[in-house]
């Protein structure tokens, strides 16, 4: 049957040029706030990617079925790979070879596994699984991490495609099945968009992390593009003096979304209906009709941009990532330099493989299409062939060589200023003075020593004693089951330390140990994940919901206290949750005012049992993992305190000053990690001050015995 009328004017108004504009402007905006953090909410354009995809796919196949009476889902999922995989395996590919040969072996080997997660499309659930805050990461970003919302898009089209054709074949029999069909799919859909917007909304606020990579959460967004091209029949009828308005009203949501949205917005909840309903109106104004007056959008330049969209989408973040690592300072040459790179990887990329693949027959071989590849020369016809398949043949023996080999290469190898670690004098006033010159000597390094514990162990160098509780753990054990279990050195010691707080005071654990248990003592820690000892209502991390475990371990921290009857009580607790995980939502002066409050009223009944010490945080670090590259120097890994950090000291100390009646006592342990003018090495000696870039490891904890001594006096552990 030969196409109507209504179809000839479809086929020939299929490109879209102010689509490839809203491409440009999502895509733009995206990798302004990954490279610059400007503007807020850039990233909602992938929300727009989403609700574009939606309009596009369905509207494909929908045109399909009216043209063929049939949906070929081989042909589909055929110029999926065709459209998807070729460009994907180029940037996995050169983005591992570049985090071994810039970076270090361990990066690289995470950069192997999470490119395997991103290959078989499935990088949202591996990030969501190993607890990736997209706003807040700790440690080393994933070079892959944008690849979540690519798998978002290929799981919904591993389900939509067929139920379009469940659909279409259940109406086959009756009167303009194609018609009804479009009703019916209309209809389902509605029905996804609802359930997906309310259990999107629900998880924002329960498990934020889970939510913003969850497919079930963000289907919504598709499925309001999948409906507008079901209801395209509809928007034709828009009146023609309306489409300016509409179009120029979702360029305005657009643009207001990227401000009112930001990293502390519950996503993908309510919010996120504002860019997604503002790109539905601008991609509503302009079916079944040219756009008019919407230059910002169908400019040529737009229009090439958006149609480079795909490769700059994702080339971008791995360009930022290694950028990042390797120019520490945000500098011009850092932007300049990363906005170039990315730019001339995205235009060779399109041009030199995800164009020529694309317009290929690859996995097609439509019979027009082999008669037209007769009449070209044989170079050009197994080009796009060769250069997908040689893609995939390349990555596969490269990621697999890698995974396999093992290689373990340690930091920079050269001279280092440091050839053992150092020793500190036992209890003696020169602890300090030698810890100085430690430090002194870590900054003035030119190349970094060979690490104790090496890079690739640093995970295994955290403390974790048996009662150190996680998120979910179940509450203190009785103290029965204390005594038996929790006790590190002599059991049958005469006095006792009892360390609490949250994960900081667990990783100070092997520094109290060492301090006391020369003198006779032992130690019990009775800490908990993101729960501080200090009574205050708290969110739980990557929540926006009340911590209700820790709020119960906080109850039961001071009859624990009274019924262990310790002889010396050491606390201490993280700065980050007076920054944002005040249930209260308090934030700035009234944030730390509130803490100081809870802290005089927490620190006053520890102090009824025993002498407290309050032991200051260590400055959160940087990363050694992040730091450490094949191009780095020490200083590249030097750090200084943050505001946050100097604020919170100065309230613990108020608290301290406050209570100057108890027996309670502030430790400040800046100097301990830094130099006079606060500069911070991540390594003292061979030793690696942090896991992570806020954890002490172990080894680093035990060399602050001799301080912490120092610091309590003969007359506290007499």
């Amino acid at each position: 049957m030969p196409p109507t009328r209504t179809q000839r004017r479809e086929k020939a108004s299929a490109f879209r040029p102010e689509i490839q504009g809203l491409r440009a402007l999502a895509v733009g905006a995206v990798i302004l706030n990954h490279l610059t953090g400007w503007p807020g909410g850039g990233f909602v354009g992938v929300d727009i990617f989403f609700v574009i995809s939606g309009f596009l796919i369905t509207g494909l196949l929908v045109r399909e079925h009216q043209t063929t009476g049939r949906v070929s889902l081989t042909g589909f999922y055929k110029r999926r790979i065709r459209r998807i995989i070729p460009a994907t395996v180029l940037v996995l590919t050169v983005t591992v070879l570049a985090s071994f040969c810039l970076l270090n072996a361990g990066r690289g080997r995470q950069a192997v596994v999470d490119g395997f997660w991103s290959l078989f499309v499935s990088a949202n659930w591996h990030f969501a699984s190993t607890g990736t805050d997209y706003f807040r990461a700790s440690g080393p970003r994933s070079p892959f991490e944008h690849f979540w919302s690519l798998a978002v898009e290929e799981q919904f089209y591993l389900v939509w495609p067929c139920v379009i054709v469940v659909i279409f074949a259940l109406v086959s029999r009756v009167a303009n099945p194609s018609r009804f069909g479009r009703v019916l799919l209309a209809a389902v859909m509605a029905s996804i968009i609802i359930t997906s917007v309310r259990y999107a909304c629900s998880l924002s606020v329960s498990h934020a992390t889970w939510a913003y990579f969850s497919t079930f959460a963000r289907a919504w967004e598709l499925g309001v593009g999948a409906l507008l091209a079901l209801m395209a029949a509809t928007l034709r009828s828009i009146p023609a003096r309306w489409r300016p308005a509409l179009a120029w009203l979702g360029l305005a949501g657009i643009f207001a979304s990227f401000w009112v949205i930001g990293e502390n917005t519950p996503l993908p909840g309510p919010w996120t209906a504002l860019p997604v309903l503002s790109a539905a109106l601008i991609i509503a104004a302009g079916t079944g009709a040219q756009p008019r007056y919407m230059l910002p959008l169908t400019h040529p330049v737009s229009v090439w941009i958006g149609a480079l969209s795909y490769s700059l989408y994702l080339w971008h973040f791995p360009v930022i990532v290694l950028m990042a690592s390797m120019l520490t300072e945000r500098s011009a040459l850092y932007y300049v330099s990363s906005s170039a790179l990315i730019f001339g990887l995205s235009v060779a990329a399109f041009y030199g493989v995800e164009d020529p693949v694309r317009k290929s027959s690859w996995l097609t071989g439509h019979p027009s299409r082999r008669k037209a590849r007769r009449a070209l020369p044989a170079s050009r016809v197994r080009a796009p062939r060769v250069i997908g398949v040689g893609c995939m043949a390349v990555a596969f023996l490269v990621l697999a060589g890698i995974a396999i080999s093992g290689e373990q290469t340690s930091s920079a190898t050269g001279r280092s200023a440091f050839q053992s670690p150092g020793e500190l004098s036992d209890g003696s006033s020169s602890a300090k003075s030698e810890r100085a010159a430690a430090i002194r000597a870590a900054l003035a390094a030119t190349d970094m020593p060979r690490l104790q514990p090496g890079l690739f162990n640093l995970e295994s160098a955290v403390h974790s004693p048996p009662c150190a509780l996680t998120h979910g753990s179940p509450p203190i054990a009785e103290v029965a089951e204390i005594k038996r279990t929790c006790i590190q050195g002599d059991p049958a010691a005469k006095n006792t330390a009892l360390v609490i707080g949250d994960s900081t005071a667990n990783s100070y654990l092997p520094a109290v140990l060492a301090a006391v248990e020369p003198v006779g003592w032992n130690v019990i820690g009775l800490t908990k994940s993101g729960c501080p000892a200090i009574k205050i209502d708290l969110l739980k991390v990557g929540s926006r919901l009340p911590y209700p475990d820790c709020h119960e371990h906080q109850e039961l921290i001071p009859r624990r206290i009274e019924e262990l009857k310790p002889d010396l009580i050491v606390v201490t607790s993280s700065p980050s949750p007076v920054r944002n995980l005040l249930v209260s939502q308090a934030t700035g002066a009234d944030a730390y005012r509130q803490w100081g409050q809870a802290a005089v009223a927490s620190l006053a009944g520890f102090a009824e049992t025993a002498p407290v010490v309050v032991l200051q945080a260590p400055p959160r670090g940087k990363d050694l993992l992040e730091c450490v590259t094949r191009l780095s120097k020490p200083t590249d890994c030097v750090s200084t305190p943050t505001p946050n950090y100097f604020d919170f000291s100065r309230t613990e100390k108020g608290a301290v000053n406050a209570l100057a009646a108890s027996d309670v006592r502030y430790v400040n342990t800046q100097d301990w990690f830094c130099s006079e003018d606060i500069q911070c090495p991540a390594f003292i000696d061979r030793t690696p001050t942090f896991v992570d870039g806020g954890h002490l490891t172990v080894d680093a904890a035990r060399s602050l015995g001799p301080l912490l001594v120092n610091s309590l006096g003969k007359s506290m552990m007499e």
